[in-house]
């Protein structure tokens, strides 16, 4: 390989990303503006979604929260992660709180790093969440 002049790379660590932003769809405008404050319920809701361990791998918990009451309003759980467990959190929410027009409805955006980086532990007993609930202020 030397006479050749070929020599072996080292392989790069792998970087976890879950969301791809080089793209030309529109983005959605911040109509929350960081104020996580609502004066009735209905007028807003923030979703998340969360790897929870179990004895048989990983199950993904998707959920929707009323920001003024604090109450999971929608949710939905699957053994794989898949856009039908968001869609089937929100239409859950949709159906049972029949929300007033003009309802916000948000991710949860992380302001800092995970305190679980990377992907989840398969060894670990602790919740992995994606979006990070706990860095809303007020938020349950």
């Amino acid at each position: 390989m030397r006479q050749a002049g070929l020599r072996g790379l080292a392989a790069l660590p792998r970087r976890t990303r879950t969301t791809d932003s080089r793209h030309t769809y529109p983005i959605a405008p911040n109509r929350l503006g960081r104020n996580f404050v609502a004066d009735r319920p209905g007028q807003v809701w923030l979703d998340d979604l969360t790897y929870i361990p179990t004895g048989e791998g990983w199950l993904y918990l998707a959920a929707v929260l009323d920001l003024h009451t604090r109450k999971i309003v929608g949710w939905s759980m699957r053994k794989t992660l898949h856009t039908e467990i968001a869609l089937e959190a929100l239409t859950m929410a949709i159906v049972r709180q029949r929300p007033p027009p003009g309802l916000i409805h948000t991710p949860i955006v992380r302001v800092s790093r995970p305190a679980v980086s990377g992907r989840p532990n398969p060894n670990s007993d602790r919740p992995f969440s994606v979006a990070g609930a706990a860095r809303c202020p007020g938020a349950v």
